[in-house]
């Protein structure tokens, strides 16, 4: 279908105009209207239009004669589209683009009227319906109006779905590299004579609050000495916690000497 083809064309041109990230063998999929916006569409698949949806092929179809061109009047003729691309960049081992190809997956609307006459009247199979339909509606005034005239009607299917190839003509943004990590420069611990700054402070059995409690400094200013340091659970920013001779307390609460 012409007009497929050329949608996948204009949202080509806007993934090249705006490149976006694709990664590599990875199937990605862009709503149209992300890429080709839906007034521009209309305008390009309606009369007038560079992609104008006309069905117009007389030697081999009746529905040329049904739909025809856009054509215009009190009921004007109308054709939209609108769905989803799904773009995927096909790289080779080394990471390197081989071929950018997107896949349409768009559903069209066709407004019109069956009018014969004058119309194309197709090949020698569909004149066999289209010459007695055509002198009828060149007739209508003789039969009256119920029997001649444009009968509206509308059609929405699935486009054909046929996949297009760009090459390596759309740029595809790589992925920034991953940052290296680095790694956090453990804090020398700190050991010998401190005191608490905090009132009933909770002695654990092992340095984190997931511990059982095993009793209490109940006085700030408690003289302690601290004889080894571990990181445990996070206390107001501070993992460390000192092992005194009776379990462990939150070094946020521990000042040393």
């Amino acid at each position: 279908m012409n007009a497929e083809a050329g949608l996948l064309d204009v949202a080509a041109a806007a993934l090249r105009s705006s490149p976006r990230r694709l990664p590599p063998n990875t199937p990605v999929t862009i709503p149209l209207s992300d890429l080709v916006a839906p007034g521009t569409v209309w305008t390009l698949l309606n009369r007038g239009g560079s992609l104008e949806m006309s069905f117009d092929a007389p030697a081999t179809t009746i529905a040329g004669n049904i739909a025809g061109g856009v054509g215009s009047g009190v009921d004007p003729d109308t054709r939209n589209a609108w769905g989803e691309v799904v773009v995927t960049n096909q790289v080779d081992p080394t990471g390197a683009t081989l071929n950018v190809v997107i896949s349409p997956r768009l559903i069209f609307a066709v407004h019109d009227t069956v009018d014969f006459c004058p119309g194309a009247l197709g090949g020698a199979a569909a004149q066999i319906e289209t010459i007695p339909m055509s002198r009828l509606e060149a007739t209508g005034a003789i039969f009256g109006a119920p029997f001649a005239g444009d009968v509206p009607f509308d059609v929405i299917y699935d486009g054909p779905g046929r996949s297009q190839s760009y090459g390596t003509s759309i740029p595809t943004t790589p992925a920034p590299p991953a940052p290296t990590p680095t790694e956090i420069p453990r804090r020398p611990k700190r050991t010998g004579p401190a005191h608490t700054i905090g009132t009933f402070l909770r002695i654990r059995s092992g340095p984190g609050t997931n511990h059982p409690i095993v009793g209490r400094l109940p006085q700030r200013g408690t003289r302690i000495t601290v004889v080894d340091q571990e990181s445990g659970t996070e206390v107001r920013g501070n993992s460390a916690w000192d092992r005194i001779d009776r379990g462990w307390v939150s070094d946020f609460y521990v000042e040393f000497d």
